[in-house]
């Protein structure tokens, strides 16, 4: 799984606020990020392999869901980083969009 950290706010531009602030920020960040995967996710797998997955998140098994993907999405890794890397460059050109959920 990739991991995120609050450079990733710095290298959006945003490294004047808070740590509270980043944190909240990269929250967003991560929720928009799952969001987007999840939907294609959702598009390349099957309705038996959507529940297979579903009940192996209920049980919280980390190591059970990343076994699973290597299997049924082997390329969910690269899914995942390039939506990082898309979202990333959006927010690089509209900073603002990202900080504006801090109000919301």
């Amino acid at each position: 799984m990739i991991n995120l950290d609050t450079s990733l706010i710095n290298d959006i531009g945003l490294s004047d606020l808070s740590n509270e602030s980043k944190n909240a920020l990269l929250e967003i960040f991560v929720q928009a990020v799952d969001l987007r995967v999840g939907q294609i996710v959702d598009e390349r797998l099957s309705d038996s392999q959507t529940l297979e997955m579903m009940e192996i998140i209920k049980t919280e098994d980390q190591t059970k869901l990343s076994q699973w993907l290597k299997v049924n999405l082997p390329d969910y890794e690269e899914i995942t980083q390039k939506q990082v890397e898309l979202l990333k460059e959006e927010y690089k050109k509209e900073p603002e969009l990202l900080k504006s959920a801090l109000k919301a």
